[in-house]
């Protein structure tokens, strides 16, 4: 685990990233949901989506590095477990934008 905060607007944005993996293509972070159900159409939960793009905009604040992949592990599917953010670039610009709303992260 991996604390990270970074500010976003004037406000501060903390959390846990699970994994920090650095990877050929860069960094990858990796979140595990140990209680959560996947969505049934194989996809990214919306707020799973935007809690890795948030992890993925406090690293790259704290590190000056890009985030290349986020990935979340949902332990409950034991067919296909692992999922990847698909429009990770565009789900980090709307938290930096923010156009998200709903509950804290």
């Amino acid at each position: 685990e991996l604390f990270v905060a970074a500010p976003l607007g004037a406000r501060l944005l903390e959390g846990y990233v699970d994994l920090l993996v650095r990877t050929a293509d860069g960094l990858a972070v990796v979140d595990y949901k140990t209680d959560a159900r996947p969505p049934a159409d194989g996809g990214v939960d919306p707020h799973h989506r935007i809690q890795l793009a948030a992890y993925a905009h406090a690293l790259e604040h704290a590190l000056g590095e890009p985030v290349a992949q986020a990935f979340l592990i949902y332990c409950r599917d034991p067919d296909r477990p692992q999922r990847a953010v698909p429009d990770l670039a565009d789900a980090v610009a709307e938290v930096r934008s923010g156009l998200t709303t709903g509950p804290a992260l």
